[in-house]
């Protein structure tokens, strides 16, 4: 309960924060009308703001109230003079002046400015990502404070939380249980160890406001004046530079500025500067000290903001979390949060390049994930690949983590990891099998915005309690119980992610993973795991049947792999009269492949198919079925060439694609496949309501269906799906036996009626899933007699099983001596015994 206890209290509490989000905690905002107004600061390093708890823009005037706001051509947020109140208390002039701001159009336009404004910040990441990631490396740190703002601790303080072996801050907040240098060190089973070289505290000339007074729209003015400045002046005090350069290019890699006070993330005065990191040459100018080239930098403020326990205590030393972040940039990781700010989560406090620096107040940031010591060469990721049941330790006792590949995309992936609370993930806020979804786009990873589409996170959790809360739009409480469900098998006690399970295993590419987790289990800090178990690559082979008589027979087949046992059923077949057999079902498609993407798949229409060998002009993939035709185009979908000879059903459900789709027609054809001539054609007007349309033809031989839109007007599109192509065959078959889990190859069958056909087919089981049905194998019994064989013919023929006729003529003037013979009458050729 009290470590539970911290976390909510955590969320509450401000701390800085750099290449991530602002802080997402809510605060209290007193204002000149004596009411309390809850703010949220939002936003990051390009483009940060104010908002209320539902969403609202907002300014802070010069007297500190806050107003609503709105948002110019130019970029800026622009003050409508109007004191804002929480929903509960807005008056009716708030009300309408809310209600005439278009807030769909204002974030979109918001949305843009912080994607252009992100750009000159991406840059600066890419060329930090040159430190080496094994080996002792040298890491600049620069230490400035401000005339009108000095630093409250010492160097000393500063070398310990970054470099001292197994250094314990002692703070009211959380106790720290190691130095930035014990970080990387950890995380990278000591393959890395940085060291911090860390420089006398400078004193620039100009006071904070003249580096990090806001411009109007919202960027500090002259922040990497504030680095070029400092590092001047630490080297005209002795700081040699040139021990940080690692590679010997004549350029440090990175400098990394701690100034005194907060930051500006945090919730603090508006002079101060946000955390960021970019480059001296896109605004001061880099600059040379001994000898090396400095340009690369990133910055943080001294301390974490916390009223309450300054006012107890004093000012508090903020932790390494931010240090932990920007670093890991130097070594090529990026931002897991959402950059642009298009809605998505990412990893939120499950991931250090998130808001897991915030953790435990900075001090003990959440450990690398297993992509990340993957992506640094530390502990390669295992591909699965293979049916079986796997284990993991967590990644903080030196487990390893296992990566399912979509068989659509290489690029797409799911990694599995084991999270224990200890060491650096002492205060996750869960412990289990965390599950991320990886879609690699390298445009994405290089331009920093792989969480950046709308609709479509490249890097986020697939939180096993199936919701992903974010704090502010929920109480805290909410949404802790909801992080704490994100792990497996969790609060939920969820133990498997399948193509059908809640979640469901989706994909972007293929619409399902097809690669079931199953039977999820943790136990004293080992996640166990059943992989691909009820998926099977084929059907068993039927093989024929032995051991023929009169009542019983042997059925037969080939073994397949992982399968532990087997389901077999048998049939009774019996001649049907025209038209009423069996339904033999020739094509069958759902299209459940389909993502909905709104993107012509005509080209590659057969990657979105059960079956090869279809074409289509103007299809587009639409959640689980296809739109067939465009605003403009008309179009068609042909199926694979069937083949049938009599009646075929053809069934298919069909709808309008929008409003604006007036009376669109839908061209059924049954085409020849030899010579092209339309057998049959009907044509449909598809309703708002998605109805089931079936077309009956005969054909003789090979055949397509062809499905074709209008091309004579704009905006007839429609939807298509189950699709179904049917005949009938010229037997009845009725199921009279089945068995389950047979363990062997082969089972019999008996007190079976003599002289009967059979058929029998077969499936794999392995205790969680069954494989397809093999095809189906006959067998005919014996008949008892050669009476019984012949007893409603007119003219049957004699054969010895060596297939030499014996006689022809009428059955009932047959002589034949004891043994076993072959009798045909009409088309069918029975076995005989005669006693």
């Amino acid at each position: 309960m009290k470590r539970f206890s911290f976390f909510l209290m955590a969320l509450f509490v401000v701390v800085a924060a750099f290449a991530a989000p602002a802080r997402r905690a809510p605060f209290k905002a007193k204002q000149s009308d004596g009411t309390m107004l809850t703010v949220v600061l939002t936003g990051d390093e390009a483009l940060h703001y104010y908002m209320t708890v539902d969403g609202k823009p907002l300014v802070k005037e010069a007297n500190g109230d806050f107003s609503y706001a709105t948002f110019s051509t130019e970029g800026n947020f622009v003050s409508t003079k109007c004191l804002a109140h929480d929903n509960a208390y807005r008056t009716l002039y708030e009300k309408n002046l809310i209600a005439s701001i278009d807030y769909p159009s204002m974030n979109a336009e918001i949305e843009k400015a912080s994607a252009e404004r992100s750009a000159k910040y991406r840059s600066a990441m890419q060329k930090a990502a040159s430190v080496p990631t094994t080996g002792e490396v040298n890491v600049a740190v620069l230490l400035v404070e401000f005339p009108d703002c000095k630093f409250t601790y010492k160097k000393e303080d500063i070398e310990n939380i970054l470099n001292a072996s197994g250094y314990v801050y002692e703070n009211p907040l959380v106790n720290s249980v190691g130095s930035a240098r014990d970080y990387f060190i950890a995380q990278s089973d000591s393959l890395f160890k940085p060291n911090f070289i860390v420089s006398d505290i400078v004193t620039l000339d100009n006071n904070m406001a003249y580096y990090g007074a806001n411009k109007t729209n919202g960027d500090d003015t002259r922040p990497s004046y504030a680095i070029k400045h400092g590092i001047q002046k630490a080297a005209d005090a002795g700081y040699d530079f040139s021990l940080c350069d690692n590679n010997g290019d004549g350029e440090v890699e990175f400098v990394y500025c701690l100034y005194a006070g907060y930051s500006e993330s945090s919730g603090a005065d508006a002079n101060t500067i946000w955390p960021h990191q970019w480059k001296l040459s896109s605004q001061a100018g880099s600059i040379t000290v001994n000898g090396v080239r400095c340009d690369t930098y990133a910055c943080s403020g001294e301390l974490v903001l916390n009223q309450k326990y300054e006012a107890e205590i004093g000012k508090v030393l903020a932790g390494i979390g931010l240090i932990c972040h920007e670093f890991s940039h130097c070594l090529g990781l990026h931002d897991i949060y959402d950059t642009k700010g298009a809605g998505n989560w990412g990893m939120d406090y499950w991931d250090v390049m998130d808001q897991g620096n915030y953790v435990a107040e900075g001090y003990v940031p959440v450990g690398y994930s297993a992509y990340q010591r993957d992506a640094c060469g530390w502990r390669k990721l295992i591909e699965l690949d293979s049916k079986g049941h796997y284990s993991m330790e967590a990644l903080t006792r030196g487990g390893s983590a296992y990566k399912i590949v979509n068989d659509a995309n290489s690029n797409e992936y799911y990694i599995l990891e084991n999270r224990k609370r200890e060491g650096w993930d002492t205060y996750l806020f869960g412990e289990g099998m965390l599950i991320v979804h990886v879609d690699y786009l390298e445009s994405a990873w290089n331009n920093n915005t792989i969480n950046g589409t709308a609709g479509h996170p490249r890097y986020t959790l697939i939180p096993a309690d199936n919701e992903l809360l974010v704090y502010g739009k929920v109480t805290a409480q909410e949404f802790v119980e909801s992080l704490r469900g994100d792990v497996w098998p969790g609060t939920k006690g969820n133990t498997e992610l399948t193509n059908s399970s809640i979640p469901a295993a989706k994909v972007y590419a293929g619409g399902y993973m097809n690669k079931p987790v199953t039977n999820i289990k943790y136990v004293d800090g080992v996640i166990s795991f059943d992989f691909l178990a009820g998926v099977f690559e084929s059907a068993p082979q039927v093989l024929p049947a032995t051991d023929v008589n009169e009542s019983s027979f042997v059925a037969n087949w080939e073994a397949i792999e992982g399968a532990s046992g087997y389901n077999v059923e048998l049939y009774r077949v019996t001649d049907a009269a025209p038209g009423e057999g069996d339904a033999v079902v020739l094509l069958e498609e759902d299209f459940m492949e389909c993502v909905k993407n709104n993107t012509d798949i005509s080209s590659t229409i057969n990657d979105y198919t059960i079956s090869d060998g279809w074409s289509a002009e103007a299809v587009y993939s639409e959640g689980g079925a296809l739109r067939v035709g465009s605003s403009v185009a008309a179009g068609s979908l042909k199926t694979p060439v069937l083949n049938a000879d009599g009646k075929v059903t053809v069934s298919f459900t069909s709808s309008l694609y929008s409003s604006s789709d007036i009376e669109p027609q839908l061209t059924v054809s049954v085409v020849s496949a030899v010579d092209g001539e339309v057998v049959c054609s009907e044509t449909f007007v598809p309703t708002a309501s998605e109805v089931v349309y079936t077309l009956v033809a005969d054909v003789a031989g090979e055949f397509h269906v062809l499905f074709t839109t209008e091309s004579d007007a704009n905006e007839k599109r429609v939807y298509l799906d189950n699709i179904s192509v049917s005949t009938s065959s010229d037997v009845v078959m009725e199921l009279v036996e089945s068995v389950e889990d047979v363990e062997a190859c082969s089972c019999l069958f008996d007190n079976l009626e003599a002289g009967c056909t059979y058929s029998y087919r077969v499936q794999g089981a392995d205790g969680y899933g069954v494989s397809d049905f093999s095809s189906f194998e006959t067998v005919s019994l014996l008949p008892l007699s050669i009476e019984d064989t012949v007893v409603d013919a007119d003219f049957v023929e004699v054969y010895t099983l060596g297939g030499i006729k014996l006689y022809s003529g009428r059955p009932d003037s047959i002589e034949l001596a004891e043994g076993v013979y072959l009798i045909k009458s009409g088309t069918k050729t029975f076995k005989a015994v005669v006693k």
